[in-house]
């Protein structure tokens, strides 16, 4: 293997942990390191999620509710979504559902 993301690579697609975080508060040293990877885990999670039920169209309120308590924002795993979006794991559809404040959201799937 010519690089680390080979082995990820290797296993199915996967993010590079930089595409993951974004250190808007200029963390250094062991917290940026472990801000970037509780970001990768995240981002592998819902990527999980999104593969266990490919033709299920799901909002990032529901994919918050379904994986995280109300100590991980809403934010981040909207984040998680456009990262795996942008890097070509999952589609947004035209489609919406009511979110969890009563307006609709869009819904994304599983991109094959």
């Amino acid at each position: 293997m010519s690089d680390q993301f080979d082995l990820f690579n290797s296993l199915g697609k996967s993010l590079k942990p930089e595409q993951s975080y974004f250190n808007t508060t200029k963390l250094s040293g062991d917290k940026l390191k472990a801000n970037k990877k509780k970001s990768r885990n995240q981002d592998d999670v819902i990527l999980d999620l999104f593969r266990s039920k490919k033709d299920v169209l799901m909002t990032p309120g529901y994919v918050h509710k379904t994986l995280f308590d109300e100590s991980t924002p809403l934010t981040s795993i909207r984040r998680s979504i456009t990262n795996l979006t942008n890097s070509g794991y999952l589609e947004k559809t035209n489609q919406t559902k009511e979110g969890v404040y009563g307006r609709d959201e869009f819904c994304w799937k599983y991109k094959n």
